[in-house]
């Protein structure tokens, strides 16, 4: 019996079309460009609300408490759009230079 090492192909594993890979990162771009301005719609939101924030040091509020987490919500946000990036220059190397493994 052979022991299959973890990056070795499987007999039955079928590569998806250069095709299909290029309408996946078609939407893939699609939903990349829909979160940037979504992205700037909660900057702007962000620096509305930090306009209101309360003057104590001891405690928050509602506005103060919301505005924290439009900065997280910036945040993720970002890096949402980092990682969509990675996934269409990693479909992109697909294409161009066909399956190869990574690690």
């Amino acid at each position: 019996m052979r022991i299959r090492k973890f990056n070795e192909a499987i007999e039955d594993n079928v590569d998806i079309s250069n095709e299909r890979v290029a309408e996946i990162m078609e939407g893939i771009t699609e939903v990349f460009n829909n979160l940037e301005a979504d992205r700037e719609k909660v900057k702007n939101y962000y620096s509305e609300l930090s306009k209101y924030r309360s003057k104590s040091e001891n405690s928050n509020d509602q506005i103060d408490d919301s505005s924290i987490n439009m900065e997280l919500v910036d945040t993720k946000m970002e890096e949402c759009l980092t990682i969509i990036n990675k996934i269409n220059t990693a479909l992109e190397n697909y294409v161009k230079e066909g399956r190869k493994f990574l690690y």
